[in-house]
């Protein structure tokens, strides 16, 4: 059985408000200015950081070969937290 209009509509409005980036969003590759300041810190993000540009640059190679692209996580793309 299809659910009501009033619910259809709610579940389409909530699925496209949850869908959408915050204009300020932050990605999983940055950092916020002053996060991961002492060294070894420093260190293991940027080892993190190289880790995501291959696996992004993996994922763009065989983005080239296919009819239909995969972006959906793409790590340039994947939010670095998510509120609900």
């Amino acid at each position: 059985m299809m659910p009501a209009v009033t619910e259809a509509t709610q579940a389409l409005g909530t699925a496209w408000v949850l869908s959408q980036y915050s204009p300020d969003e932050e990605y999983l590759s940055e950092r916020k200015e002053g996060w991961f300041l002492e060294g070894r810190c420093r260190l293991v993000f940027e080892k993190f950081k190289k880790s995501l540009e291959e696996v992004e640059k993996r994922i763009q190679e065989r983005n080239a070969t296919r009819d239909s692209k995969y972006l959906c996580l793409l790590p340039s793309r994947v939010p670095n937290s998510i509120a609900v």
